[in-house]
């Protein structure tokens, strides 16, 4: 069975080292994302004020793998063709009106 794994960029940001930063970046990232299998430091700078480092960024890589579900795609296709009943509802709804309105205006001529 073919796993997808997911990459996306993130930066990390800590007052204590690199490395507080790179766990800052999988900490925040873990509230949202599920199933984090992997992270790779792409680049590391610092903010310095006078001589002292202050504060420590990383840019890294994370991977995680994604869920097996429903595709969007199958959700978005119910919807659609729901959308597109309705649609020809209406549409059908609006003819029969206009032709009641065409009936209505033929009485009203015969009238006169």
């Amino acid at each position: 069975m073919a796993n997808v794994v997911k990459i996306i960029e993130l930066m990390g940001v800590s007052e204590e080292s690199f490395s507080d930063a790179v766990r800052q970046a999988v900490k925040e990232a873990s509230k949202t994302i599920r199933n984090i299998t992997g992270v790779e430091v792409i680049k590391s700078t610092a903010e310095v004020e006078g001589d002292e480092i202050f504060e420590y960024h990383v840019t890294v890589r994370m991977a995680f793998a994604i869920e097996r579900g429903d595709s969007a795609g199958e959700a978005g296709e119910t919807d659609e063709s729901e959308e597109a009943d309705e649609s020809e509802e209406k549409d059908e709804d609006a003819a029969a009106d206009d032709e009641k309105s065409d009936d209505e205006k033929g009485d009203d001529e015969e009238a006169a």
